[in-house]
């Protein structure tokens, strides 16, 4: 599927009732959610009542202008760290199915429920990695953050001469942190490949201070190509999070590096002012 769970198209934006319901349902299977079919009839009760059941007992129920999901314990960690909104207790016994989902988010919006959405995907995907879901980063000492190693090369000459070299120390947890926020997904293009998928600073890595270098609100996830426009600072985002494209790119090129003015990702106001900061980059290049 093209796209990114962090931007704002939303295929079943403008769409109510049923329609809406099947373009929902649509989207969590080509996402690649375990759907449960419980279709034994035409139109089986989860079509009626517009929910969708997956394997785990997780449902997502369908309403006009909102959501309600319906989960577990696990389920209900993940969406609440994705949203920032607690569960409530399901006090409802015939909607508990026996203890399965005893806990519910009441009316969450579009947003909030492809963010649901990502989360619940990556702890799937991820399950085995992720070893504390009460926990949504994993923690970087600051001291670790330093620059640090030096190290002896021998240059082309065959001469031995000493070099200072600087390495991002947790690199790879700054990496991790990042794909779990993003559900290991380029924030521009959608594409999934862990192994190409890139941590790429907001606010450069050789000018943030230590806690900046290991924020992830400072960190977006990005594919090679896009990696690379967003450090030469050919691309930025506005405050809404919408793309602003230099005029040193072609349409060609453009085309080439899959960059549309279309394209918007999430921000938060901690994430709008690193942004702010990558601006300023964009207008001096």
């Amino acid at each position: 599927m093209e796209g990114n769970i962090s931007e704002t198209r939303i295929p079943w934006e403008g769409l109510k009732g049923k329609d809406k319901y099947w373009s929902v349902r649509n989207y969590m299977e080509e996402l690649g959610f375990p759907v449960r079919d419980t279709a034994q009839d035409k139109e089986p009760d989860c079509v009626k009542k517009k929910y969708v059941l997956l394997i785990d007992g997780t449902s997502v129920h369908v309403r006009d202008h909102y959501f309600h999901i319906f989960c577990g314990e696990k389920a209900a960690s993940a969406v609440s760290r994705a949203i920032g909104v607690k569960p409530e207790p399901d006090n409802i016994p015939s909607k508990q199915d026996s203890g399965v989902r005893p806990f519910v988010f009441h009316k969450i919006n579009d947003e909030q429920l492809v963010r649901a959405l990502n989360s619940l995907l990556n702890s799937k995907n991820e399950a085995d990695s992720i070893k504390n879901p009460s926990s949504r980063y994993s923690s970087i000492p600051n001291e670790d953050l330093a620059y640090c190693e030096a190290a002896e090369v021998k240059g082309v000459d065959g001469k031995e001469k000493e070099r200072i070299i600087s390495v991002r120390v947790n690199q790879s947890v700054i990496r991790t942190n990042a794909i779990q926020k993003y559900g290991c997904r380029c924030v521009l293009c959608g594409l999934r490949t862990k192994e190409l998928l890139v941590a790429s600073h907001i606010k450069a890595w050789s000018e943030s201070t230590d806690s900046e270098k290991g924020d992830p609100d400072n960190v977006l996830l990005l594919c090679p190509n896009h990696d690379a426009v967003f450090d030469k600072h050919l691309i930025t985002f506005d405050d809404d999070g919408k793309i602003q494209i230099s005029s040193q790119l072609d349409e060609h090129e453009k085309a080439m590096l899959n960059l549309r003015p279309s394209i918007k990702i999430t921000m938060n106001d901690n994430m709008r002012r690193y942004m702010e900061y990558h601006r300023k980059k964009w207008l001096d290049h």
